[in-house]
């Protein structure tokens, strides 16, 4: 059976810590991207 990618009490904590890493990377791009598209639409709208 192939390992899960969901954070399991069996998984290593390298895995884990690496699986943390990965969603906040994810969580802080789409912050930006969120507030870089904010700051466009304000701008163009002035």
């Amino acid at each position: 059976m192939p390992p899960s990618p969901v954070a399991s009490p069996s998984m290593a904590p390298e895995q884990t810590r690496q699986l943390r890493r990965v969603a906040l990377s994810g969580l802080l791009g789409t912050a930006v991207e969120f507030y870089d598209f904010l700051v466009y639409g304000t701008v163009a709208a002035l």
